[in-house]
């Protein structure tokens, strides 16, 4: 594989967590119950790995969040994955080419 490196892969694992506080009460026409004013709080593993093959990149991650101390919502876990890769990569040369070509 003439000038090829092999992939390297960079694991990073921690935790995390979020919480929400709604500062204004709900409202509209499907407002049947009253105002309501949601809270969460949730805690959980964060799990990502940067892969870089050749020139390319791509990063993967995936969070899973369970929620606690909910009030006025939904109750349930947060499970997230995102999957990332640059379209277009800028040139970093060192050399400016010139705006505009001469005329011979």
């Amino acid at each position: 594989m003439g000038g090829q490196s092999a992939p390297s892969l960079r694991p990073c694992a921690g935790v995390g967590g979020y919480f929400f506080q709604q500062v204004t009460n709900d409202h509209g026409s499907g407002d049947q119950f009253g105002a309501f004013r949601g809270r969460v709080a949730a805690v959980g593993a964060l799990l990502s790995y940067a892969l870089k093959a050749g020139a390319q990149e791509v990063d993967f991650s995936a969070r899973w969040f369970h929620e606690f101390a909910v009030r006025n919502r939904v109750r349930g876990d947060l499970i997230d994955a995102t999957f990332n890769f640059p379209l277009y990569r800028k040139r970093t040369s060192l050399r400016r080419r010139p705006l505009l070509r001469p005329r011979l």
